[in-house]
């Protein structure tokens, strides 16, 4: 058996027409996963509010409902109904949202994992997304309409 080609010595075999294809479907598969991500990121800035937890299988709907502002500089803002707030940094990796809270504080985060699988639908009326953590809670927002940022 015939030890495997290392991928440069595969590449040094392929002929120049099939190197420019496979140069190209590389650049391609790229720049369509960084639009990807960009896209994401550009769809979770702004204000949304959290209109139920499901845990376990069970749905809490809220009637005065938090609201976190995500930011371009890549802080967010939860603000809860009696105006406390929590301060996080995040960031986007393919389709997982990272949370970091700034300061601890005397009591439990309200985002209390790291991380949650995002999950953006986008409907002409509104945005909904849905934050999954490992535990089997799950976060439901959407997107606050422009005329709604004063209330």
């Amino acid at each position: 058996m015939k030890p495997f080609k290392t991928s440069l010595q595969l590449l040094k075999n392929l002929n120049f027409s099939t190197s420019i294809k496979l140069v190209m479907l590389l650049t391609i598969a790229v720049s369509f996963w960084s639009f990807k991500q960009i896209g994401n990121e550009d769809k979770l800035i702004g204000i949304w509010r959290i209109y139920s937890v499901v845990s376990n299988g069970t749905s809490i709907r809220c009637n005065v409902c938090p609201k976190v502002e995500f930011k371009k500089d890549q802080t967010a803002v939860l603000t809860y109904p009696n105006k406390n707030i929590e301060t996080y940094t995040w960031t986007i990796t393919e389709s997982i949202l990272s949370l970091k809270r700034e300061k601890e504080e005397n009591h439990a985060p309200y985002f209390r994992q790291n991380e949650y699988k995002m999950n953006l639908e986008t409907r002409p009326e509104h945005v909904k997304l849905r934050l999954s953590d490992n535990n089997n809670q799950r976060y439901n927002l959407t997107k606050m309409k422009v005329e709604e940022k004063s209330k």
